[in-house]
């Protein structure tokens, strides 16, 4: 949706395509940037906690454990720094805001972040579904600067788990929760 706003302003304002042109190539630049170094977050983590479960566990495995975990660390960095230069440049783009909210979840533990952004993410969605496509078009410019599908692919299996937990909790406790917050007060 970013990119039909920028044509969509351009057309109006008589703004520059060529500079539209190069917003969206370093929009679609930073985000391979921020997936990959996403990814490389992953792979090293992963690779952290196989160390200790092997059967052949030695002494120099330590070694071999501090060293994926300076990758893991160099990877977050990378990471974190593209993701805010993105997140500072491209606010509005729910695409950026998605992957960023995984990054937070997957990554750095953050789910009360990673609820933030998707909130955020749903809110831009929500915003750009009432509004009419003035382009006439779907996908190109579109998907490739932020316009997302939905919250499914991104709703963490953390996340919707804890809601089942929240909406069964009050059948399963009952009287208990009840008396617990007597008790409390």
């Amino acid at each position: 949706m970013f990119a039909i706003t920028k044509i969509a302003a351009s057309d109006s304002g008589g703004g520059n395509q060529a500079s539209i042109a190069v917003d969206l190539l370093e929009f679609d630049q930073g985000m391979d940037k921020a997936r990959k170094a996403h990814t490389r977050c992953i792979i090293s983590m992963k690779a952290f906690w196989r160390s200790p479960s092997r059967k052949n566990f030695k002494a120099h495995a330590v070694e071999d454990m501090l060293s994926r975990l300076d990758e893991w660390d160099a990877a977050v960095t990378a990471a974190l720094k593209e993701y805010n230069f993105l997140l500072e440049k491209y606010q509005n783009s729910p695409a950026l805001l998605h992957a960023y909210a995984s990054f937070c979840d997957t990554v750095l533990n953050d789910e009360r972040q990673a609820s933030k952004k998707r909130e955020e993410a749903s809110a831009f969605e929500k915003d750009e579904g009432m509004e009419e496509d003035k382009s006439g078009q779907d996908g190109g410019y579109a998907q490739s600067c932020g316009m997302s599908g939905g919250l499914s692919e991104t709703d963490s299996k953390r996340m919707m788990s804890m809601h089942k937990i929240k909406s069964i909790l009050p059948s399963v406790l009952g009287k208990e929760q009840a008396l617990l917050k007597q008790l409390h007060r």
